[in-house]
């Protein structure tokens, strides 16, 4: 209410309005003329109109999204005021909200008034901003050799939190972030990323064979022996040799030789070739060495020269499988091949410094 006048008003009995104007009736001795009556005082009624505002509820947000801008309407169409009630999550200017940080706040919209209007009942809407995702981007390994220097694995998170790092499998160790090989096979790490108030955590894995070392042929003889005591396969001038395995092979002829060693995890590491040479006079003896018939039905017979010096002989099938061992009778060895099934043959001669091979047919 606003008095209208120069009096301060009376002790009221009543109220007339009318207009906006309000009459007050009351009682002396204000403005009496001594008849017992007052006159009217004049007050003006200011009705203020009420308003409401909608605010709409706020979408869940993602830590790292771009500033949100929000709206809310009053019914007088008075601009709304907006509030944030966690300035680490979310910190309000005008209608746009810039996120903080993951977490919760109550973002409240509130219109004063103006001498129109009543203020309005504040509206207020939960803003949730969850953890932002992050991933690890992982350096990836190659194959390794055991008997490698210790080296560091190297990655990165898109949240720019520092990496730690785990051996999920296989033989090595770690100290910080570098790696130690403690044995051939295969390895698998992990890169790890924990998270923070503001980010989920995060992990990556990487999977490599540690090859073993290369293997070394040594010979004592006509014997070639592997440095590897296992996974063994022998070549002879890159062609491989039917079931030469084992870490000892006997030396059949002149050549090139080499040795592969296959790895727990499948890769394969090579010798250096090796050169082993049966000398010239042996050579020659052999080109005497004669076997015949050959084809063969029920028998063939093995001659061989004076001075050739035979220790031990032996039928291979086309398999490279073993089938047969025979002794040496004088000069010559005879050897009965009716019992074997139709095909091709290969009768091995070991002297005391190399293998010789003989092809021959079974009809």
């Amino acid at each position: 209410w606003q008095y209208i006048g120069d009096t301060p008003p009376m002790r009221t009995h009543g109220i007339y309005i009318y207009k906006n104007n309000a009459f007050a009736f009351g009682s002396p001795p204000f403005n009496s003329n001594g008849d017992g009556y007052s006159y009217a005082e004049i007050y003006r009624a200011k009705f203020l109109k009420t308003q409401e505002i909608r605010f709409d509820s706020i979408a869940e947000m993602e830590f790292g999204n771009q500033n949100l801008h929000i709206q809310a309407l009053a019914s007088s169409n008075l601009p709304v005021q907006f509030s944030s009630s966690n300035n680490s999550v979310a910190v309000v200017n005008g209608n746009s909200i810039s996120i903080k940080g993951a977490g919760t706040a109550v973002i409240t919209a509130s219109q004063a008034g103006d001498e129109e209007y009543m203020s309005a009942k504040s509206v207020s809407q939960n803003l949730v901003v969850k953890k932002a995702d992050q991933t690890i981007t992982f350096e990836i390994i190659g194959d390794k050799m055991y008997g490698d220097n210790p080296f560091d694995l190297i990655s990165s998170a898109s949240s720019g939190l520092n990496v730690t790092y785990s051996v999920v499998s296989g033989n090595a160790t770690l100290s910080g972030n570098t790696l130690s090989l403690t044995e051939s096979g295969n390895v698998t790490v992990k890169a790890i990323q924990e998270g923070n108030i503001n980010f989920e955590s995060a992990e990556a894995t990487q999977s490599f064979c540690v090859l073993p070392p290369p293997p070394v042929i040594t010979a004592s003889g006509i014997t070639l022996s592997s440095s590897s005591p296992e996974s063994n396969q022998w070549f002879l001038n890159g062609e491989l040799i039917q079931g030469a395995t084992n870490n000892a092979f006997e030396a059949i002829s002149s050549g090139d030789y080499t040795v592969k060693v296959q790895g727990s995890c499948g890769s394969s590491v090579y010798s250096t070739i090796y050169q082993y040479t049966i000398t010239s006079f042996e050579q020659d003896l052999l080109k005497e060495v004669r076997l015949y018939p050959n084809p063969a039905r029920d028998h063939i017979t093995l001659d061989l020269p004076v001075g050739f010096d035979l220790i031990s002989t032996k039928v291979i099938n086309s398999l490279g499988v073993p089938i047969k061992h025979f002794t040496l009778e004088e000069n010559g060895v005879y050897i009965n091949v009716g019992e074997l099934v139709k095909g091709v043959y290969f009768l091995e001669l070991k002297t005391s410094s190399a293998i010789h091979v003989k092809k021959f047919i079974v009809q």
